[in-house]
Parts: C-alpha cells; sequence; structure tokens
C-alpha cells in the first residue's frame, strides 16, 4: 500500500472533518428565520401650519422579534387621491444619522383624501397602507406642528424572494451532504453483517478509494452550507446564532444554544473516528477476513479484532447521526416556541 497516498487521503480528509466543525454552530433546524417581520412606527407632522400641503414623515423601523433597528433599509411612500385618483409618484425616505430611523419630505398636489402606500424594499419585500386626510390650515385641529402630528404602527411581513429560494437551497445540499455521510457508514455496517469470506474485503478495497474524497467532500458541503444557514437560517436575522447576546434574549435562546452546543460536540467525535475509519477501511481491506464479526469471536483472531474495530467506529458515528437528528428536531422545536413566544402577548 501506498503510504505516501494514504497520508493524502487522510489529509483531505482531516481538513474536511475540520471544517465540519464550523457548521455546528450554524445548524438551521427551523423552516424559517425570524426577521421576516419588521414593525413601523410612522410619524407625519405639518412643520409650517400655513403650508398644510407639505408633510414631513418619520419612519422608525424594528425587526419584530428582537425589536433591533433596522438599517440601511430602502423604503418608498407613494399615493393616490381619493377624489379623482391623481398619483403622487414615490418618494425615497433618507436614512437619519440615528439607526432605524429614516425620514422623508412630501408636498401634495392639492387638498384631498390620500391613500398613501408604504413599500420596503430591502433588506425584503413588504407594503402597507395608511390613510391621509390633506386638509387646509384652518381646519386642522391646531396652530402648532405637534397638534397636527399623526403616528401609525403596523407590520410589515416581507414576501417570498430569492433570498428565500436560496436558503432552502442550501439547507436542501446541507441534507444531501448529511445523508451522503452517513451513507458511507451505513455502507460499512452493510459490509460486515451481510458480505463474508472474500467479498468484504473486496468491496472495501474498493471503497477505501473513495472514503477519503467522499467523506471529505461531503463534510465540507456540511461546513459551507452551515455557515451559511447559521447567518440565514438561524433563530435570529443576520448575523444569526452568532450574535450570541441576543440570542440568549430570545424565548427559549438559551436552550437552542445549549442543544446546539451538543450537536457540535456530536459531530467532533464523529469527525474524529471518520479519519480513523480512513486508516481502517486500508487495514481491512487487506486482511483474510472471515466469518460475521457480529456473531463470531474476535479475541481469537487478529484480523476480526480489526474487523470489529472498524465496523465499531462506523456503527459509532452512525449512533452519533440519529443523536444529531434528534438534536435538529429538539431545535426546530424550540424555534418554533420561540416565533410563539414572541408573537403571543405574555397573559
Amino acid at each position: 500500500m501506498n503510504m505516501r497516498l494514504i497520508g493524502k487521503q487522510t489529509w483531505f480528509l482531516l481538513i474536511g472533518a475540520g471544517l465540519a466543525l464550523l457548521p455546528n454552530w450554524a445548524e438551521p433546524g427551523t423552516a424559517l428565520a425570524h426577521g421576516k417581520d419588521i414593525t413601523i412606527e410612522v410619524s407625519a407632522i405639518t412643520p409650517d401650519p400655513q403650508q398644510p400641503l407639505t408633510r414631513l414623515y418619520r419612519a422608525f423601523l424594528t425587526y419584530a422579534d428582537d425589536r433591533e433597528p433596522v438599517s440601511g433599509a430602502v423604503i418608498y411612500l407613494s399615493g393616490r387621491r381619493r377624489q379623482g385618483g391623481e398619483i403622487m409618484p414615490p418618494l425615497r425616505f433618507q436614512p437619519l444619522n440615528v439607526p432605524g430611523f429614516y425620514a422623508a419630505q412630501v408636498t401634495y398636489p392639492r387638498y384631498g383624501t390620500w391613500e398613501m402606500k408604504l413599500e420596503v424594499k430591502e433588506p425584503g419585500q413588504g407594503e402597507a397602507s395608511l390613510t391621509e386626510e390633506v386638509l387646509p390650515a384652518a381646519l386642522l385641529r391646531g396652530d402648532s406642528a405637534e397638534e397636527a402630528a399623526q403616528s401609525s404602527i403596523f407590520t410589515i411581513s416581507l414576501s417570498f424572494n430569492w433570498r428565500d429560494v436560496a436558503n432552502m437551497g442550501m439547507r436542501w445540499i446541507h441534507s444531501l451532504a448529511a445523508v451522503a455521510w452517513f451513507g458511507l457508514n451505513g455502507l460499512i455496517v452493510a459490509a460486515f453483517w451481510f458480505l463474508e469470506g472474500e467479498g468484504r474485503p473486496r468491496f472495501l478495497g474498493k471503497l477505501y478509494p473513495l472514503f477519503p474524497l467522499a467523506a471529505g467532500a461531503s463534510l465540507s458541503l456540511l461546513a459551507v452550507t452551515g455557515i451559511y444557514n447559521a447567518v440565514y437560517n438561524s433563530p435570529l436575522r443576520p448575523p444569526g446564532v452568532f450574535s450570541l447576546e441576543i440570542m440568549g434574549r430570545l424565548p427559549y435562546g438559551t436552550a437552542y444554544l445549549a442543544v446546539l452546543s451538543l450537536k457540535a460536540l456530536t459531530v467532533g467525535i464523529g469527525s474524529v473516528l471518520a479519519v480513523a475509519m480512513a486508516r481502517g477501511i486500508s487495514r481491512a481491506a487487506s486482511l483474510p477476513l472471515a466469518g460475521n464479526p457480529a456473531t463470531a469471536g474476535a479475541r481469537d483472531n487478529p484480523s476480526m479484532a480489526k474487523g470489529q474495530l472498524l465496523l465499531s467506529l462506523a456503527a459509532a458515528n452512525l449512533a452519533l447521526g440519529i443523536a444529531m437528528l434528534l438534536g435538529v428536531a429538539i431545535m426546530a422545536y424550540l424555534h418554533n416556541l420561540s416565533h410563539l413566544a414572541v408573537l403571543v402577548p405574555r397573559q
């Protein structure tokens, strides 16, 4: 056996196994991430009561889940006059110096009842409607801007867009990589349970050149898609679970992080076992193994003992996979609970 080749393959597997530790702070375990709903508080004042056609609008945007201000938002205000259907073209809000605050000054073409539409283009897409009564100065309820002020609070649910498609695609790739990784372990277990005599080392000999590459590729894909999921498919808006302080303040956020930490530990152990399996396959493929190690005594046969070790490593990795699947299910449940706890007010 070419030891130089074995070294290269093992290094490839080590790199993939190391990368696989990263996404365990990044497992999605959820269907949707927080941050889809944005709360908007819009205040409209008439700076000069003698010019009632001019209104100054101020918008304060926060994420509905954690009440954090929305920075970098793109907001437009447009309108249509109820009497006659006159259109007011979209006007963009400009960001203020305080995070989450935006302002726009509107000069209405004429008095009347205006059906206004507030559109959010970034960080997602959504819209809401409000009605504005634009009246002459004599009909205003007061002579100061404060007395003429109006305020509206509503929530915009951002629409389905290409980011959601990308999120689903990454989750799909993440799942395929996990299936590929645990499928490799399943092949090894099946070989020891169902193949006997020369059939088993022959099968392992064919599997050996592919195992380090397939395992390294699947673990690397798990890492890349896991990091993406950490940011965009986690219980928080970007940067996702890496916002540990905010995660700790979320309902069930601490429990979510605890399960995620345990899941990281299981994947770390599984990655170490994978490196040992890469070497174990090469040894088992060259040994004249006979019988089924699940039923035969391994103590009397050194070759059998080495085969039994490889089988134990593969079975342990499968058991860790089941534990990780259980962790994903628990994380999904905790994520849903955190959504409900945010949306349903406490009694």
